[in-house]
C-alpha cells in the first residue's frame, strides 16, 4: 500500500504541476493537490505546491495560511527546502503591495537556502528596485557565490555591486568590482562602458 500511495502522489504532483505551470484547471490542481497533501502531510514541497494552486484560484489568505503553517511546524529549523516556502509568501507580499515585507520573506529565504538563485535574484532586483542597497547587496553577494547559475548572470551582480560601490563614493571598490564582471562576461558591454567611466 505504500508503493501505491507513493506512486499516486507521484501523479498527482505530476498532473497539477503541469496544469498550474499552464494556467489550466485551477480547481482541478487544487483537489489533486489537496489528495497529494493527504498522503503526505509532512512533505514541504506538496504543501507549497498546495499554496500554488490556492493562488491560482485567488485565495491568497488560504495560500499564506497554509505556507506559514508548513514554517511553524518546521520553527527554528533551517531546512533548505523551505527557501522557496519563504518565495512564495514573499510572492503574496508583491500581490498586495507590501515591498518591505516582500523583501524581509525573499530576505529570510535566502537564509535558507543560500545556493538558490531564484530568490537570491529576486532579493536582488526587488531591494536595487526599492533602493535597499543592504537587501541588495546580500543577494548580488549570494550570486557571486553560487555554485550553478542564478537568473541574474554572475557578472551582472558584481557590476551591480560596482554601481553600488559608486554610489557609496568608493571608487577603488566600485573599479574593482566591475573588473570581476569585465573577467566574468568580457562581452558585457554595460559593464566595459561603466569601468572606462570609473577609470575616467
Amino acid at each position: 500500500e505504500a508503493t501505491d500511495n507513493e506512486t499516486r502522489h507521484a501523479l498527482l504532483v505530476r498532473g497539477a504541476s503541469v496544469l498550474l505551470k499552464n494556467e489550466v484547471d485551477p480547481e482541478v490542481a487544487f483537489a489533486a493537490m489537496t489528495e497529494a497533501r493527504a498522503l503526505k502531510p509532512a512533505d514541504i514541497e506538496t504543501a507549497g505546491l498546495l499554496a500554488d494552486a490556492l493562488l491560482s484560484l485567488g485565495r491568497h489568505e488560504d495560500a499564506s495560511d497554509q505556507l506559514r503553517a508548513i514554517l511553524a511546524a518546521h520553527k527554528g529549523k533551517r531546512v533548505r527546502d523551505l527557501s522557496m516556502i519563504h518565495y512564495r509568501l514573499a510572492l503574496i507580499e508583491r500581490a498586495r503591495g507590501d515591498r518591505k515585507t516582500e523583501i524581509s520573506w525573499l530576505s529570510s529565504g535566502l537564509d535558507m537556502d543560500g545556493q538558490n538563485g531564484v530568490v537570491a535574484t529576486e532579493l536582488a532586483e526587488v531591494a536595487l528596485e526599492l533602493g535597499q542597497l543592504d537587501a541588495a547587496t546580500k543577494g548580488l553577494r549570494a550570486i557571486t557565490m553560487m555554485k550553478t547559475h542564478a537568473p541574474m548572470p554572475r557578472a551582472l551582480a558584481y557590476q551591480r555591486l560596482g554601481e553600488i560601490a559608486h554610489s557609496q563614493g568608493d571608487v577603488k571598490k566600485a573599479i574593482l568590482l566591475v573588473k570581476r564582471a569585465t573577467d566574468e562576461d568580457p562581452n558585457l558591454e554595460s559593464a566595459k562602458h561603466l569601468l572606462q567611466q570609473l577609470k575616467g
